[in-house]
């Protein structure tokens, strides 16, 4: 009965208002419980509210009772009404009703019961349709496929992703298949949710389900802190698009998650800042918790002064930042290009390579029988420096091949003059032994660089592993600065075997003659070795320019290692000591987050780690989730809140990057009409696909229905 009683959870009765002289009044849902006198509630469950007429009424009397009272025609005397519904219960009339009601009900003989039970089976069927729906939507949303064709109409070979996915279920579905079955043959159909207005609904409603599953699991007692990473980029609308990410540790595990794509009309540091500040708000997300923030090297966000990192400094003192390490080894890569004019022209000819060949259909097939090809040649790119290796390694693997086709384009006289020109003039550059040795040096160069860009841009990898990575690379540059000699001998023995058929010895351009300073004398020059002048002006020019921009770029993640360096001496099973003056700086810089008692819990544990000879932990990560899956943090609590505080600082910025490109590839040529916030619902689904599938159905129904009055009772 407790169906029909019309209780408004939000204890709103606006069409119940009546005015007493000074006072207003109104029915309230307190009314529907009676307070006996040892303080016990009961429900009146008879007790009925009408919306259209703002009274109330007794059911039971309404149904049974022989005398009319003000109980079956509407009770709308609010000022008195606690004292009429005491002495209403209480008569004899009231209690023979409900006797009357009871009985019945025992009997089964309710007048709603066979309503109830209908009301019931069609609830189950459509909840069964929903479930339909909801599993389709998260298939095609994991994937960012399109949803709608140009027709609805099932059957039709263009109605959509979304239609012809129920189409397929239904094949061996036989629940789904006679729904729409019936759908179509009624021409007015009044319900199906089957169409797009319910499946916009519902992908509203998954995309907000998780980015509130992601803001809960950061509140959550035990994650607490957060770090953020942003970046924005124009997409086929012509918009500018803010992706924000967030990186919290999560029952043991580090996450890095997109919540949000956001229209942005500015790209002023107070700017990006306002609308960050406001997300956080918005989202119950407490600035004071954030311990980190990661983003480009651009002045808007890195800057010192009026970059957002300085004005989120200025908010919480603990929000460290650090720059993307992936952005900073990219502008290494970039600069180190461009210090030689030999370089600049080098990789100018690998650019000139690829256009030729790729320019023509017939080129690039030739290209592709005559070197049996291994790897693609590829364009450079400015943002993606990985570019410039795979098109060095690509132009070495097929160097034989690419030869002897220029030169066979380069000598047929029936090609055109100025196409057998520009054969020619890339067959004369390519067989060049600086050119080859060119090739060998930034082959392997590259090859480190990308190896390390590749491996710092993981989801997870902590500060600490990521400046080992840059240390590394550093240290690699410098052997071969200091072994340069020998280096380049080992250079153009392998560039002269690259290049048998053609020149093998330095152009003339690198063997000159120079007049000495102070000599009166014309013919006292002296001769300078084009070896030596190829090594000095290129090389190690380019060589110089990595070891400095490397020693700059990485003074922030070196600040950051010998800050956290007890936790880097932990992981070291070489290490039988800690460094105990860290421990102690540590505890100062986060007061509020850790205590002196840091101390000894590090020297324990360090203990505890060392006496664990069957397993290795190698890691910071390592030795978290050990903390947390053997639930040892009440025994190293500091340490543990210490290592989620370390762990959560990113040391790139590159999961909004690789959001970009998953909104990119939702937000295709054909569907750059979408408004913003649908594309943030859609893209938010894809990225964060293993939440999307582990969301329940039941969860969304309850949603949808909550949404507003249904047609049919969900």
């Amino acid at each position: 009965m407790t169906d029909f009683q019309n209780k408004d959870p939000k204890n709103i009765y606006s069409a119940s208002m009546k005015k007493y002289k000074e006072q207003n009044r109104s029915f309230s849902n307190r009314y529907f419980t009676r307070k006996m006198k040892n303080g016990q509630l009961l429900e009146r469950s008879w007790l009925c509210y009408s919306k259209r007429v703002g009274t109330v009424f007794c059911l039971t009397c309404k149904l049974f009772s022989k005398t009319p009272s003000q109980y079956t025609t509407g009770f709308s005397d609010w000022k008195h009404i606690r004292f009429c519904l005491e002495n209403h219960e209480n008569s004899n009339e009231h209690k023979n009703s409900m006797l009357v009601w009871l009985t019945r009900k025992e009997n089964k003989s309710v007048l709603d019961k066979q309503l109830q039970e209908q009301l019931n089976k069609e609830t189950e069927y459509y909840h069964n349709v929903l479930k339909r729906v909801i599993a389709v939507l998260k298939f095609l949303c994991i994937r960012g496929l399109a949803l709608r064709g140009s027709e609805e109409v099932f059957g039709s070979p263009h109605n959509g992703n979304f239609m012809g996915a129920l189409e397929l279920l239904a094949e061996f579905d036989p629940f789904i298949r006679e729904h729409i079955e019936q759908r179509e043959l009624r021409p007015n159909p009044v319900i199906s949710y089957l169409s797009k207005t319910v499946y916009e609904e519902i992908i509203e409603i998954m995309g907000k389900q998780i980015i509130k599953q992601i803001i809960t699991e950061i509140n959550n007692d035990d994650t607490k802190y957060y770090s953020i990473m942003m970046d924005s980029t124009p997409d086929l609308s012509h918009d500018d698009q803010l992706a924000i990410v967030l990186r919290y540790c999560f029952r043991g595990k580090v996450y890095e998650r997109c919540v949000s794509f956001m229209k942005i009309s500015s790209h002023t540091g107070l700017y990006l800042f306002n609308i960050l500040e406001a997300f956080l708000e918005t989202n119950g997300l407490l600035l004071d918790n954030c311990r980190g923030q990661s983003y480009d090297n651009a002045a808007n966000m890195a800057g010192i002064y009026n970059g957002v990192q300085a004005l989120l400094k200025e908010k919480n003192k603990s929000a460290d930042y650090v720059p993307c390490a992936a952005h900073s080894l990219n502008l290494v890569g970039q600069e180190s290009v461009k210090v030689a004019t030999e370089i600049v022209n080098f990789f100018g000819i690998v650019q000139k390579i690829y256009v030729f060949f790729s320019a023509s259909t017939h080129r690039w097939e030739l290209l592709n029988r005559e070197t049996k090809v291994k790897f693609t040649l590829k364009s450079l790119s400015q943002t993606r420096w990985s570019c410039h290796f795979d098109a060095v390694r690509a132009l070495k693997s097929n160097y034989d091949g690419i030869m002897k086709i220029l030169n066979s384009f380069g000598e047929n006289n029936d090609e055109k003059v100025d196409f057998r020109k520009e054969a020619r003039n890339l067959f004369n550059k390519l067989a060049k032994l600086e050119t080859a040795i060119l090739i060998i040096f930034w082959e392997e160069i590259l090859k480190r660089f990308n190896v390390v860009n590749k491996k710092v841009q993981s989801p997870g990898l902590d500060i600490g592993e990521g400046n080992k990575l840059i240390v590394s690379l550093k240290e690699f540059v410098k052997n071969i600065r200091q072994k340069s000699d020998q280096k380049l001998k080992e250079y153009e023995k392998k560039a002269k075997k690259l290049i048998t058929s053609v020149e093998t010895d330095y152009s003339d351009i690198n063997k000159r003659r120079i007049t000495s300073k102070f000599s009166d004398k014309s013919t006292d020059k002296v001769s300078v070795n084009g070896a030596e002048k190829f090594k000095r002006d290129t090389l190690n020019v380019a060589l110089d320019k990595m070891i400095m921009d490397l020693n700059y770029r990485s003074q922030a993640y070196e600040t950051y290692s010998k800050k956290f360096k007890f936790l880097m001496d932990l992981q070291d099973r070489n290490q039988e000591h800690i460094d105990l003056e860290s421990v102690r700086n540590i505890i100062d810089y986060y007061p509020n987050d850790i205590d002196e008692h840091l101390v000894n819990e590090c020297i324990q544990l360090k203990s505890y780690l060392l006496q664990s000879k069957t397993e290795s932990y190698t890691s910071c990560s390592e030795i978290f989730w050990l903390i947390y899956e053997k639930k040892l943090v009440d025994v190293f609590p500091n340490c543990y809140t210490i290592l989620k505080i370390f762990l959560t600082m990113p040391i790139t910025s590159c999961e909004a990057e690789r959001s970009f490109s998953r909104m990119s590839y939702i937000e295709n040529k054909y569907r750059t009409t979408m408004s913003n916030y649908r594309l943030n619902h859609l893209s938010v689904l894809s990225i964060n696909c293993d939440l999307t599938k582990d969301l329940q159905c039941d969860d969304q129904i309850k949603e949808f229905a909550a949404q507003k009055c249904r047609k049919v009772a969900l």
